[in-house]
């Protein structure tokens, strides 16, 4: 019969002692011990999740949601645990810090471990940091946990408007007016949101305004138009300042005015090959420097774009009037026309000589007198 005693104790260099006595039909035989190093009889460390920790697109000088794996250990020694350091990511040992570059002196019971530990991601620069993180400690071979992330550089966006006028901010009271943004570091899809105001202090989100353009027909002598253009997170995930705002365009609208013209003649009977001479008697809203073409019978006279009109060729019940394009702010019509003079012209007078001899033909000597022409 063989009985066998298992003493187990921990030395310095941990392992295990097997004392065992020998004995044969009562007959102590022998003792022999054997010493095994523990790493033979399953010291461990394993990681949950195995990994790897994808933590996306990150800016630069920020940091992402943490994150949380677990440290699993089985038959360890009392010696610490270790989250080696690895560029770009920190670690804690508590939910949202402090955080540090890397775990060394991490506490160790030994035997079995559960051993939360968060890590974040935090980049400093824009480039790829993807690897491995080294755990280990414990007595048991290292381990290692896969790590991705991507550090994204900051850009600051930038808005501004374009107005499709000619003098870009100089309307006319209902004229239709298109504000257009145009957006730098605004990414794919960025979004907007057009504001009006009164005074440049006080300013209201324009209902439904949410596009690259505003349209408006209704604005306002002194209205502000302006636009906060949001960039696109998806394509431009790093924005400093998160929205941009344009600078505000003040909009001048004139009140639109309606030109008249009315024209004068120094006659308007006369007779054939008479001057006569048509000028303005009344303009109003014509403009500092208005254009005038004067028309007979509905037809442009060549050359007569003056304020006045002279003539001596006209023929009976002739019509004259004058265009007048207006160099004024806003006005509704452009061009008008004065109303009608028509002239009457006297046909020249005609007389008839006859002689009472019936001859229309005398000869006559010196000192005689003529016979009667009646």
């Amino acid at each position: 019969m063989e009985t066998v005693l298992r003493i187990v104790a921990l030395l310095n260099s941990p392992g295990l002692l097997t004392f065992k006595n020998i004995w044969k039909n009562g007959i102590f035989l022998c003792l022999t011990v054997c010493f095994f190093n523990l790493a033979s009889i399953g010291q461990s460390i394993n990681i949950n999740p195995t990994g790897p920790l994808v933590f996306g697109n990150v800016c630069i000088g920020s940091s992402s949601t943490q994150q949380i794996f677990t440290i699993e250990g089985t038959g360890l020694t009392t010696a610490d645990l270790s989250v080696g350091a690895f560029s770009g990511y920190e670690f804690s040992l508590s939910s949202g810090g402090p955080y540090s570059t890397s775990l060394i002196n991490i506490s160790n019971p030994g035997g079995t471990v559960n051993r939360l530990i968060y890590i974040r991601f935090s980049p400093a620069a824009s480039q790829s940091y993807n690897g491995n993180l080294v755990i280990g400690g414990g007595g048991a071979a290292s381990v290692s946990l896969a790590v991705t992330g991507l550090g994204i550089a900051t850009v600051t966006p930038l808005v501004t408007i374009a107005i499709n006028l000619p003098q870009t901010n100089n309307t006319c009271a209902g004229t239709p007016v298109t504000f257009t943004a145009s957006p730098t570091n605004g990414g794919t899809n960025p979004g907007y949101q057009w504001q009006s105001s009164p005074d440049g202090a006080t300013w209201t989100n324009i209902g439904g305004a949410n596009s690259v353009t505003y349209n408006s027909n209704t604005l306002v002598q002194n209205q502000r138009i302006r636009v906060i253009m949001t960039p696109d997170a998806t394509t431009v995930p790093c924005s400093s300042p998160s929205t941009a705002t344009s600078a505000p365009i003040t909009m001048t609208v004139n009140t639109v005015v309606t030109p008249s013209v009315a024209i004068q003649a120094t006659q308007t009977t006369f007779c054939v090959g008479a001057s006569v001479t048509f000028s303005i008697n009344s303009i109003n809203n014509g403009g500092t420097t208005p254009g005038f073409q004067w028309l007979l019978n509905g037809a442009p006279i060549s050359g007569a774009t003056s304020a006045t009109y002279t003539t001596t060729g006209l023929v009976n019940n002739d019509i004259i009037t004058l265009q007048v394009t207006s160099s004024a702010v806003c006005p509704n019509p452009l061009t008008v026309n004065s109303g009608p003079i028509q002239v009457t012209i006297n046909p020249d007078a005609s007389i008839s000589l006859t002689s009472g001899t019936g001859s229309n033909n005398q000869t006559l000597c010196a000192g005689i007198l003529m016979s009667n022409i009646t």
